[in-house]
């Protein structure tokens, strides 16, 4: 497992998805540790001075391919850390993060159920983007967010879904909008989709009363508690 390094960043892109959700790459002056999907940073506004303690930060799901840069990662203005990311990370802007930590990393031994709700997406996107059409185990992923402007990696899902035949995605929009259930995300649509999934682990990343509506009506169909793992982040 890599040993967690701390590295200088400046900010090469931002892109505004709306309504205060953001997606930022970031440039490492020297080149990160490698990690493995699922992994999150710590990103730091202030400077960082070795001689003395790390400054005040936030985490975030790691969005990018663990072999490519930029760094990426994916958030939503929720209190008064993430308002200053706001307002402070524009493009030029020289940020601290330190990686890799974490272990919401996904089991590629078996199928895999995959529950995202807003920006908890991030968890899963280097898992996603890295399947190939030989991959030999079943995945499903289902992904809402509050609009169908929000499911900011869409295209990228999409695509994965129409040539790796393993993969499947059912998304959500509490705004209609075709090819997605209208409302939050919810098990009981995709059930039939997934209750065939023998041996399956259940991943939940998004805020925690979806964590906590998902876990109940996955124990109630029946699923293991120690088949669900979780990963909140608000």
């Amino acid at each position: 497992m890599a040993v967690p390094r701390k590295l200088r960043c400046r900010v090469s892109r931002t892109t505004d998805h709306g309504d205060h959700v953001y997606s930022i790459e970031m440039d490492p002056e020297t080149k990160p540790p490698a990690f493995r999907p699922g992994q999150f940073l710590h990103l730091a506004l202030d400077d960082y001075d070795p001689s003395r303690f790390w400054p005040e930060s936030r985490v975030f799901s790691i969005a990018s391919p663990a072999s490519t840069l930029p760094l990426c990662v994916s958030y939503s203005v929720r209190g008064r850390y993430t308002a200053r990311m706001e307002k402070e990370l524009t493009t030029g802007r020289q940020v601290w993060v330190k990686l890799p930590y974490g272990d919401f990393v996904i089991d590629n031994t078996k199928p895999a159920v995959l529950f995202a709700g807003g920006t908890g997406i991030t968890a899963y996107t280097t898992f996603i983007a890295g399947l190939t059409p030989k991959y030999p185990h079943q995945v499903f992923l289902a992904y809402g967010a509050r609009n169908p402007g929000l499911l900011i990696y869409r295209g990228m899902l999409e695509k994965q879904a129409s040539s790796v035949p393993v993969f499947g995605l059912s998304l959500f929009s509490e705004q209609r909008v075709a090819g997605a259930y209208e409302g939050r995300l919810s098990l009981t649509p995709v059930w039939p989709l997934i209750r065939h999934m023998t041996g399956a682990d259940c991943y939940i990343s998004g805020p925690p009363e979806m964590i906590r509506v998902l876990s109940t009506a996955l124990r109630a169909h029946g699923v293991n508690s120690e088949r669900v793992r979780t990963d909140a982040w608000e």
